[in-house]
């Protein structure tokens, strides 16, 4: 359970500092939580040791405040799971494992969907995906803490931020939600680069063009992609950063300790 008062000594700088100190006030929480888990598993194994019984519904008291840090904790830790994904994706767009790759190579001779336009393709597609996500997770968090700091005095404040905040990362991805709107309800995600792909793998299948001229387009074509998705997470991150920052300070006090979203 977790204490009122309860006080952090990290120094919010940025988004992982800022995930570290909601950690730390959510922490004696999340602990209790998995002793209470394994001290009710432990009594029904002793009661049922054949485990043939239907288990009780297991009655949790939990706070108010603990369930909020609860909530608040995972809704922003949905945030950065989704920025993990985003850094990740090109990493794996680069790295065609062998027997993709293999059955790639083959794919472009015979004619076949899964060659390594294909392959391009599905990462950048998933990219948008994610982006999307990120924005909704962004949104569905600063709504939370609007919803649960609705009784203190500072949530004037609060709300100012967060409003700013967000229009600045609607702004920033309109076009990237456009795109993924219009791929998703109208008609498939189309791009140059990854047109153009295709017609160099179409062009290698009747002889027109050699391996190695396929092989230098693919690889710059990629390559620009890459640079692309790794600029736009990188200014989602300098974003994300900043929320830890404000926030920090709002949630926080000078002196560290957090402030709950339960009324004073």
């Amino acid at each position: 359970m977790a204490k009122k008062n309860k006080r952090t000594t990290a120094r919010v700088t940025n988004s992982k500092t800022f995930e570290g100190a909601i950690w730390a006030v959510f922490q004696p929480y999340a602990l209790k939580l998995m002793d209470d888990e394994h001290a009710w598993r432990k009594a029904m194994r002793e009661r049922d040791p054949t485990g043939r019984l239907p288990p009780p519904v297991q009655n949790r008291n939990v706070r108010g405040d603990d369930l909020l840090i609860h909530r608040i904790f995972l809704a922003y830790r949905e945030i950065t799971l989704s920025l993990d994904t985003l850094n990740n994706i090109p990493f794996y767009m680069r790295h065609m494992p062998l027997p993709v790759l293999r059955k790639a190579k083959s794919a472009i001779w015979r004619g076949l969907p899964d060659s390594r336009s294909a392959w391009v393709r599905y990462h950048v597609e998933n990219y948008f995906h994610e982006l999307y996500i990120f924005q909704n997770r962004a949104k569905a968090f600063f709504t939370l803490l609007r919803k649960s700091y609705r009784k203190q005095p500072y949530l004037p404040e609060l709300k100012k931020r967060c409003d700013a905040l967000e229009g600045d990362l609607k702004t920033g991805m309109a076009g990237v939600v456009r795109v993924r709107g219009g791929h998703v309800h109208d008609t498939r995600f189309d791009d140059v680069d990854l047109r153009i792909i295709e017609s160099q793998e179409f062009l290698l299948r009747l002889n027109k063009i050699s391996e190695r001229e396929y092989r230098d387009f693919f690889q710059e074509a990629q390559t620009m992609k890459t640079f692309w998705m790794k600029d736009t997470t990188k200014e989602l991150e300098k974003w994300l950063n900043e929320v830890g920052v404000i926030l920090g300070k709002l949630l926080f006090s000078e002196t560290g300790e957090f402030r709950f979203p339960s009324p004073p």
